[in-house]
């Protein structure tokens, strides 16, 4: 598989607009591990340590350049549908609900201003699969 270049990525959120002005996203996703170490060390185990998988769960981040004013349906949590994609064609990627849990504004006197939001992923996301 070919190596994808940043820029070739994109996002969509709802009928917000945000996709005009956003660069750059990125989504983390946490699985947890749930200790379930049998206590009888002469079982098959001898002291390691074992577990079962637990709840899953995504958050994630994106920027966009600021524009002419902050679009004001961003000031509402959502909850957004959030696409998420890795290429030109906006055919492979991740979508799923999303609530914004916090925004972040910045105008540095030697930059662009920018809006950063935080969210979390209300579900399981999607996988949009590769079609290359």
């Amino acid at each position: 598989m070919a190596t994808i270049a940043g820029k070739d990525a994109s996002l969509s959120l709802a009928a917000t607009g945000v996709e005009r002005y956003a660069h750059s996203w990125t989504i983390d996703f946490a699985f947890d591990a749930l200790e379930d170490t049998n206590w009888d060390w002469a079982a098959a185990n001898k002291g390691w340590r074992s577990f079962i998988s637990g709840l899953q769960g995504w958050t994630g981040s994106f920027e966009c350049r600021q524009q002419h004013c902050i679009d004001s349906d961003l000031l509402e949590p959502g909850p957004w549908v959030g696409s998420f994609y890795v290429d030109l064609t906006n055919t492979s990627g991740f979508t799923g609900t999303i609530l914004v849990t916090g925004i972040s504004v910045a105008a540095p006197i030697e930059g662009i201003q920018s809006l950063s939001c935080s969210f979390t992923g209300v579900g399981a996301p999607s996988l949009m699969a590769c079609t290359t």
